[in-house]
């Protein structure tokens, strides 16, 4: 039941920095760890630490082979890939910039959720505000740059990754959403994840090199808290605050990575970055069902 104060604001501010500070935890990481190896560890720990909490609440896990399926699927596309492309992405752009790029998430859940779920189909208004966040995905782009510009590769992989969440997104919605508890959809979803990752991984391990506190901090705070405990903290906040609140963290995330980017790394963002993902939100917030009135 969806609470009238405000009492969920913990929990909102709690995932905004969580989700936010992701992406400067990926780039500490990558000082020992290689892409794919954070993916896997990511996916891994979140695991456990669901499993952790289900034994803790006596919670069991499904059996029926269609869900344990589309859990696979949901897992390759809101876990699997889009993780190992940032992984990738960050290589080569600051974590500020894959923090902008992640802004684009709900513009591509819109788009998609509209041919997936007959019950999305985007009115006049939400069509507007789709385009006009396209408008901001150029614009962060920064096409007068050039085409080989440094960054173009990695802006790439991150825009992909937030392709991925935009089908996952619905995907998850149409053949998850209802099925079972929803600690038992995170932790099948997880588990998944981990099986498809551990033969990547066996495949293209190598000995972490470097290792220092920092990047085994980031490894456990992505997994454990960025990706295991997060999982439930999102669904509590959808509960305690309806949809439209919670996905506003989305919008809020690009501004911590990048205080944090710039603050803790130095990362240098371009003007036409920080206004494309304002363009961005502002084309998300026009696509809002919601209307509040006086």
């Amino acid at each position: 039941m969806k609470r009238s104060s405000t009492s969920w604001l913990p929990i909102y501010l709690a995932l905004t920095l969580t989700w936010g500070l992701s992406f400067l935890f990926i780039r500490v990481a990558l000082s020992s760890f290689a892409p794919l190896q954070i993916s896997f560890l990511r996916i891994a720990l979140g695991a456990m630490t669901l499993f952790i909490i289900a034994k803790f609440r006596g919670v069991k896990i499904p059996r029926d082979r269609t869900f344990w399926l589309h859990a696979a699927v949901t897992a390759l596309l809101l876990n699997v890939i889009p993780f190992s492309l940032y992984a990738y992405g960050e290589v080569r752009v600051s974590s500020a910039l894959a923090g902008i790029w992640n802004a684009a998430t709900p513009l591509f859940t819109v788009i998609f959720a509209s041919l997936l779920i007959t019950s999305e189909r985007p009115s006049r208004r939400r069509t507007v505000g789709l385009l006009t966040s396209f408008a901001g995905v150029i614009l962060v782009f920064g096409p007068w740059k050039g085409a080989l510009h440094s960054d173009l590769i990695g802006s790439i992989e991150c825009i992909a990754a937030t392709l991925c969440y935009g089908i996952g997104n619905p995907y998850a919605r149409k053949f998850l959403t209802g099925k079972t508890g929803i600690l038992e959809q995170s932790l099948v979803q997880l588990i998944s994840g981990a099986v498809i990752m551990l033969p990547l991984e066996f495949l293209t391990y190598r000995a972490p090199h470097d290792l220092h506190f920092n990047s085994l901090l980031a490894i456990l705070l992505l997994g454990a808290v960025g990706t295991g405990a997060a999982y439930l903290a999102m669904n509590t906040l959808i509960r305690e605050a309806g949809p439209t609140i919670a996905s506003t963290v989305t919008y809020v995330m690009p501004i911590v990575s990048t205080v944090a980017g710039v603050g803790f790394l130095g990362d240098r963002v371009a003007w036409n970055q920080l206004a494309g993902a304002a363009v961005i939100i502002g084309g998300m917030a026009l696509t809002q069902r919601t209307v509040v009135r006086g």
